[in-house]
């Protein structure tokens, strides 16, 4: 959920630190993030078919693959450290971009495997469906059938902040034994909270394109093609989760 970090004054700044020869193109961010992807995928598969001994760790209960709570912690700020540091140092993005996708490709494989083992074939529905929403956002944006002005940008960055504030809350609540069945569980507010999940994550990839074509655009320098990359990866990961926990909703 980098998107809000993408705005005007960024764009200039990035702009005027441009010294290389070398600029941003789109081909370049497309090149990158297909390299993420693929780091994603390897890292994800070798995990679940080599069973190294970092992810049996995760072992649990009829072979059911779990994260605990100081493990899932421990994930969560250092991707949080990661992408902070990213976001306030752009130029670390080629490398910090790569350690990043790492460690998801850890956090995916576990949370994936676990629920298929659960919801059998759940992982390839949640991927075949964020692909369609990735594809249909593209074309809408390609053709300008949505529009990315600042009223539609304001409106995305509000929701998504709101959405992080409540995650957030739901996350402190659990450490203090509060009953979160409407948040986790199968019911119709569960289930309504997800979909609007879905609908940000979605819409933030529109902010993700604007940003690429602006940053080519406006010849920003060759090493923000891996902060595009990061951005559009952190989206797509964000909104397979999103896919995934809807559909062991509904099951």
């Amino acid at each position: 959920m980098a998107n809000p970090i993408f705005n005007e004054k960024f764009l200039s700044n990035q702009t005027t630190q441009n010294n290389s020869y070398e600029t941003m193109t789109i081909n370049g961010v497309v090149g990158k993030t297909l390299l993420l992807l693929f780091i994603l995928l390897l890292t994800a598969f070798t995990l679940i078919t080599s069973k190294a001994s970092v992810f049996n760790t995760f072992l649990y209960d009829q072979q059911m693959f779990l994260i605990s709570n100081t493990q899932l912690i421990i994930a969560v700020i250092s991707q949080l450290i990661i992408g902070i540091i990213i976001v306030y140092k752009p130029t670390t993005a080629p490398i910090l971009s790569i350690v990043y996708t790492v460690i998801q490709g850890i956090v995916l494989a576990t949370i994936s495997y676990a629920l298929n083992l659960q919801y059998d074939g759940i992982v390839a529905t949640a991927v075949l469906s964020t692909l369609v929403v990735l594809f249909t956002m593209l074309v809408l944006y390609r053709f300008r059938i949505i529009r990315v002005t600042d009223t539609l940008r304001s409106i995305i960055v509000s929701a998504t902040f709101s959405l992080v504030l409540l995650y957030a809350g739901v996350f402190i609540a659990s450490f203090f034994n509060v009953d979160l069945k409407w948040f986790y569980g199968s019911g119709a507010i569960s289930i309504f909270i997800s979909i609007v999940a879905i609908v940000i994550a979605s819409f933030n990839l529109l902010l993700d394109f604007d940003f690429i074509e602006k940053g080519e655009n406006q010849q920003l320098p060759k090493y923000m093609e891996w902060y595009a990359s990061f951005g559009l990866i952190v989206t797509i990961i964000w909104l397979y989760l999103e896919i995934l926990r809807l559909l062991s909703k509904r099951r």
